[in-house]
């Protein structure tokens, strides 16, 4: 039985793109395109340094995995560094790649130490302060994106740190984000550190930070308002103290008045000093030869108050009327001296005349009228 030698074929794979398998050189390269204004460079790593508060993510993912990353494959994207001319050079992109890097150096991983050179490129030379913070946001969009909490900060810095204090519209073209945007994160920014160091440890969302700055806000407001309420006083306003002496001026106002009515219906003569009613009303006790004189004595040598005066004419006590008018006379007459000598506070003596000389006027006005009423039916 005759065997035959069996034939292995070979299978080639082909890509389902176009290889490349060779490049332009440096010549060409120059003699057709216009170099960049930054070729990459080589510096020991542990030259490079951090500038405080400068970087504003707070933390750092995925350090593991960018660090396994490059010690399998080698660091694939330049660091951007600031070289400055007293030899000092800061790190402007690239602090997860300098902290994977250092991982690695701590656990003595093979081929990596402080002395090991890293790609970089520098600057650009017209790079300013300003551009250095946006680029912090910006960049880290292709990569690993900064928190809410912490492209917060970028936001605030851009917006107060530069010069000067920029709209949240211009804050928004700068970082590449909409008006909206800028606006949550200068909430956050401005919240207090108590709130932002919550935001950090709980690694919260965007919706998470501002849920917790308005819940906040809406609980102090409620205390606010609480604490308002608490200090309003609900009883009713203290009255101011009653003056004691109103209503005793008030009345001695009324007795001015009334007063002053009655010398209206007065005269006196002033040769013999009788006093006559002015009062057409009255004009009948003139017919009936009343002396109503004041300060006058009774006709029966009764003793003389102590505001008598001398030669007074004497009347006749048996008409009540009669009575009622010279009573009135000299109640007048003490109120025209002593208002000349009134204390600050009035006595009650005062006031009590004043009381006997209102009630003896209603009398006489009261017998007048009813008079004047019996006249005309007689007529």
């Amino acid at each position: 039985m005759s065997t035959q030698p069996q034939q292995t074929e070979q299978l080639t794979l082909s890509l389902p793109y176009e290889e490349i398998t060779k490049v332009a050189n440096r010549d060409y390269l120059r003699k057709n395109f216009t170099r960049a204004p930054r070729d990459s460079y080589y510096i020991e790593f542990e030259k490079i340094l951090e500038r405080d508060n400068f970087n504003q993510r707070k933390v750092y993912e995925g350090i593991e995995e960018l660090a396994q990353s490059i010690l399998a494959s080698g660091l694939k994207v330049p660091f951007v560094l600031d070289v400055l001319p007293d030899d000092r050079v800061f790190v402007e992109e690239g602090h997860r790649r300098k902290r994977a890097i250092q991982l690695l150096i701590d656990r003595k991983e093979k081929g990596w130490t402080g002395k090991t050179l890293v790609e970089f490129f520098p600057n650009k030379s017209d790079a300013t302060e300003l551009n250095r913070m946006v680029n912090q946001y910006t960049s880290n969009n292709h990569k690993k994106k900064l928190k809410p909490y912490e492209a917060a900060e970028v936001a605030f810095s851009v917006k107060n740190n530069y010069r000067r204090v920029r709209s949240n519209d211009e804050v928004a073209t700068l970082m590449g984000v909409s008006r909206q945007q800028v606006d949550n994160y200068i909430l956050i920014a401005t919240a207090s550190d108590e709130l932002k160091n919550q935001m950090v440890m709980a690694d919260m969302t965007l919706t998470e930070c501002l849920a917790i700055i308005k819940g906040v806000k809406k609980l102090k407001s409620q205390t606010d308002k609480v604490e308002e309420d608490s200090h309003k006083n609900t009883a009713p306003p203290t009255p101011f103290p009653k003056d004691e002496l109103a209503d005793e001026m008030k009345e001695l106002a009324d007795l001015d008045r009334q007063a002053e009515q009655m010398k209206d219906e007065l005269e006196v003569d002033e040769e013999t000093g009788e006093v006559r009613m002015t009062n057409p009303d009255l004009k009948g006790y003139e017919s009936k030869g009343l002396d109503l004189v004041g300060n006058t004595v009774a006709a029966t040598g009764k003793e003389k108050d102590e505001n008598d005066v001398p030669g007074a004419k004497k009347f006749d006590e048996s008409r009540e009327e009669i009575s009622w008018c010279q009573n009135l006379i000299k109640n007048l007459d003490w109120l025209s001296v002593q208002s000349e000598k009134l204390p600050e506070q009035t006595s009650k003596d005062f006031v009590q005349r004043c009381n006997w000389l209102i009630k003896d006027a209603e009398l006489i006005r009261d017998w007048v009228s009813k008079n004047k009423k019996e006249n005309k039916r007689g007529r």
